[in-house]
């Protein structure tokens, strides 16, 4: 069976983004992968730049629709709808406290965005 090149570089954004989430370097994760350490370089802004324009979406068009239609069971269900290369989304965190929720927009663990509702 041929797997599409399209599959094939899928397929090793996932990994790589399994790999990132251990905490490995980019030179490990090509060592790991048999590529080059530029390969990986390439996966991981990939990877990042999808992050960010899932991150965009879900604060313009679905964030506000959940607040406005949600209670917290429909919040918390939608943003854990939303993954990177099938991980849950590290971008996104959400607590609750009684009546609120508080969601915090994250870049590489640090706070960015704080969303408050009802």
């Amino acid at each position: 069976m041929v797997i599409s090149k399209a599959k094939q570089i899928e397929y090793r954004r996932n990994q790589v983004a399994e790999l990132l989430i251990e905490a490995r370097t980019q030179q490990e994760i090509a060592n790991v992968l048999g590529v080059s350490q530029q390969t990986i370089a390439l996966d991981v802004a990939f990877l990042e730049k999808r992050a960010k324009e899932e991150t965009k979406v879900l604060v313009e068009k679905k964030l506000p629709l959940a607040h406005l239609n949600a209670k917290h069971s429909k919040l918390k269900g939608l943003l854990n709808s939303i993954s990177i290369a099938g991980s849950d989304n590290p971008l996104v965190e959400v607590e609750y406290k009684g009546k609120q929720s508080n969601v915090i927009l994250t870049t590489q663990g640090e706070s960015t965005l704080k969303i408050f509702g009802e």
